[in-house]
């Protein structure tokens, strides 16, 4: 039985998911290390929204990190692959931007541009695919550390045998309530969002083809067309040039 597109995306990122089990043993031994030392510290203050702020261990942070690098890989080679594509989109913004300032703009000028961002990024689904599936992968190596983290930490012990008093933590109005360890969590590593507008990477991201710096030239008309897109879809007015 053939799989349409959107299953077959969620089978591939699945499949990515599965991390290897060095990577899951190396997650609980970070996370053995980190209980015994009694990290991450638990936090002194509930945040804004009088809830437990997020606990932040490093590991979290190298996984964050692992897959920023793979967004930022996959992105650069959504771009290479798809060049013309992108060359097509920059022409139709630098229409969109002329015929702004020249006040003569029309819905077919938007329309060309919307199209072309339309295509670009359905055509770099696959590269979103592999990022979601690293990101898929790298919330399954968190929880596998966290796990550990929490059966083992040392001062959550004590509280859960009676050892030590849960530690009293103050809200945004300076009351003082007991400390949650149940809601005691980091939070899961998202996909970059830059992924459901892909046409944001071409922004900021190098000319892959001069090695020219992303807010150069080659990419400002880009954003003038996305800030007069946004205009029109009832947005403040843009400025004007010059």
């Amino acid at each position: 039985m053939r799989m349409d597109s959107r299953s077959a995306r969620a089978h591939e990122e699945f499949r990515a998911a599965a991390a290897h089990w060095t990577d899951r043993f190396r997650a609980r031994r970070e996370g053995w290390k980190d209980a015994r030392r009694g990290l991450p510290e638990l936090p002194a203050t509930l945040d804004g929204a009088g809830r437990v702020r997020p606990a932040r261990p490093g590991y979290r942070e190298e996984l964050q990190a692992r897959v920023a690098v793979v967004s930022e890989k996959y992105a650069a080679e959504a771009q290479r692959r798809h060049d013309r594509l992108v060359e097509e989109m920059m022409g139709r913004a630098t229409d969109v931007v002329y015929h702004h300032e020249a006040g003569t703009l029309e819905r077919r000028h938007l329309g060309r541009l919307q199209s072309a961002l339309g295509r670009w990024a359905n055509a770099v689904q696959p590269q979103r695919s592999v990022v979601a599936g690293a990101v898929a992968e790298a919330n399954q190596l968190l929880c596998c550390h966290w796990k550990v983290v929490e059966r083992w930490h040392r001062r959550l012990r004590a509280i859960r045998r009676g050892r030590a008093k849960p530690p009293l933590m103050t809200d945004g109005e300076g009351r003082q309530v007991p400390f949650d360890a149940a809601a005691w969590k980091p939070e899961p590593i998202a996909l970059d969002s830059r992924w459901e507008h892909p046409e944001e990477f071409l922004i900021r991201l190098p000319d892959v083809f001069t090695g020219d710096d992303a807010s150069g030239y080659r990419f400002g008309p880009l954003a003038r067309a996305l800030e007069i897109l946004r205009y029109f879809y009832g947005t403040p007015e843009p400025e004007t040039g010059g």
